[in-house]
This record gives C-alpha cells, sequence and structure tokens, in this order.
C-alpha cells in the first residue's frame, strides 16, 4: 500500500495539516506544466524549500516525494489561485487533468498515427 501526504492551506490545526490518504500507483499524471524548463524551476524551488524547513515527515526519495506529493499540492494551490476556486474546487480540477480543445487532440493522433507508419512493423510493447 502506497501513501502520499496532502499537505493542507494555513488555518487548520496541527493534526489537520497533514492528511494521510492511501492511493494506487497512479502511470499518468496530469499535465500542467507545459515545458521542461518551467517544471525544473518549480522542482528546484520546491526542493529548495523542502531542504530549509524542518519537518517531521520522513521519506525515502526525494525525487518521489516531491514529485509524487509536494508538486501535484503546488499545483492544485495555483489552480486555486490563479482561477479563483476553493481547495476542493482546484483539487477536483486538478485530478481531472487539463483541458483539450478537440482540436488539439485531433493533431495529436495525426501525429501518433503518422509516426507509427514510420516504425518497421514493431507491435507497441516493443517501444
Amino acid at each position: 500500500m502506497k501513501y502520499n501526504f496532502l499537505l493542507w492551506p494555513k488555518g487548520y490545526t496541527q493534526w489537520e495539516k497533514v492528511k494521510l490518504v492511501s492511493t494506487k500507483p497512479r502511470s499518468q499524471v496530469p499535465v500542467f506544466i507545459e515545458n521542461e524548463q518551467s517544471q525544473s524551476i518549480i522542482y528546484d524551488y520546491i526542493r529548495g524549500i523542502l531542504n530549509k524547513t524542518k519537518t517531521q515527515l520522513t521519506f525515502n526519495d526525494e525525487v518521489e516525494f516531491i514529485c509524487g506529493c509536494l508538486l501535484p499540492e503546488a499545483i492544485t494551490h495555483g489552480i486555486s489561485e490563479l482561477q479563483g476556486l476553493s481547495w476542493q474546487e482546484a483539487e477536483d480540477v486538478f485530478l481531472q487533468g487539463p483541458i483539450y480543445h478537440a482540436s488539439e487532440v485531433e493533431e495529436f493522433n495525426r501525429r501518433i498515427a503518422r509516426e507509427m507508419k514510420n516504425l518497421p512493423n514493431k507491435n507497441l510493447d516493443d517501444l
């Protein structure tokens, strides 16, 4: 069983600041950050805060903790602030993933189909 820590905004009591939630490992993460440079900047900022902050939380893998817990929380907070949503509404938006226009989906599907034609008789399992 895998656990993630969800950090809650200011105003909660000490015991409510961290909520332990059982989750299944996810192979798909909603993407709200458009390029790797922006993602790297946000990751480095979060890592800097984590390294400067004293905490009683323990984790074995810093990258997994940041990418699986703190980064989604930062994105949820950003959605809440930028779209003027409540924390729960922002979390729902994050979990649903970004909204793509039908033309974007069609273009993506055409690009994948084009690339698949260029592959010499390979199964998808071989990729």
